[in-house]
């Protein structure tokens, strides 16, 4: 046997190796373009990162580095009241401190979060089935 060649896998005709598609040449301004844009995606999402990272510090020392639905202060998580994935957004209102046992039930939805997280929220524990 020579490596990963048909011989290897032969499921349905698969081929497995591969040939690299040939380089699309660029002039030199098209380059210039492409590195810029690059840098300036690297710069956007630095940003991103900073005010992430500064939200949360807000959120936990806001939430007293406690969890909203326990009170336990172990293994923190920040926790989008409105999920990220539904349309929530990375602000102070809809973010607050969930410990990871309550973030994984949250997810797993065996507890709701709704409200505000600035001022109050309503939490539910969902009965089994």
């Amino acid at each position: 046997m020579s490596g990963l060649g048909p011989e290897r896998y032969p499921y349905r005709g698969v081929r497995v190796d591969y040939t690299p598609p040939a380089q699309i040449e660029r002039t030199a301004s098209q380059k210039h373009e492409l590195t810029a844009l690059s840098v300036d995606k690297r710069e956007a999402a630095k940003r991103a990162l900073k005010l992430w990272k500064a939200l949360v510090k807000y959120v936990m020392t806001r939430d007293g580095r406690r969890c909203r639905i326990c009170g336990g202060r172990q293994k923190l998580d920040p926790h989008h009241v409105i999920w990220k994935s539904a349309g929530g957004e990375d602000s102070k209102e809809n973010v607050c401190a969930a410990c990871r046992w309550c973030h994984d039930a949250i997810h797993l939805h065996q507890i709701d979060v709704s409200g505000n997280a600035e001022k109050k929220l309503r939490i539910q524990r969902r009965r089994p089935a």
